[in-house]
């Protein structure tokens, strides 16, 4: 009885051990390629990055930082924060139509994305627990509503 567990302890490992050595070529083999392709094509990747980047600074929709409030606050704009996780399913589908644009959302509004995970003090500051929440802020930073999920429709629906 012994030997029979440790017969299939043993092929247990070596599957492991060969899944793992798998995984490792195969993540190295796509490194190498997509380094090969970055030499290859240098002009062609940073445009890429330049597009990703592009989209999310559009005029309405940027990342949180204080620069970009205080400009919003100098523009006189209605201010929107988004707070966002990467692994929220519902906030990558928002994100997504923010960062294409979108012609539904007026044009003194700007949408401040902050991180979820790593804007603690904001989340405090605003009572958010939950990410997909959205607040939206007068000209002293003070909330005027905030409401949790939804689209782009929900946001020009929430505003005052």
């Amino acid at each position: 009885m012994n030997n029979k567990i440790y017969i299939v302890l043993g092929v247990v490992a070596v599957i492991l051990v060969a899944v793992f050595v798998f995984s490792s070529n195969n993540d190295s083999l796509v490194e190498q390629q997509n380094t090969e392709q970055a030499v290859q094509n240098p002009g062609e990747q940073q445009q890429t990055v330049d597009q990703i980047e592009g989209n999310m600074q559009t005029s309405q929709y940027q990342s949180y930082s204080e620069a970009n409030l205080a400009a919003a606050f100098e523009d006189n704009r209605k201010i929107v924060i988004f707070f966002h996780a990467d692994w929220c399913p519902t906030c990558r589908v928002l994100d997504g139509q923010l960062s294409a644009g979108n012609e539904q959302l007026p044009e003194d509004l700007v949408i401040l994305k902050a991180d979820y995970d790593s804007d603690v003090e904001l989340r405090r500051k605003y009572g958010v627990t939950q990410q997909h929440t959205l607040v939206q802020i007068d000209s002293e930073s003070e909330e005027i509503k905030k409401w949790i999920g939804g689209g782009v429709e929900t946001i020009v629906q929430q505003l005052n």
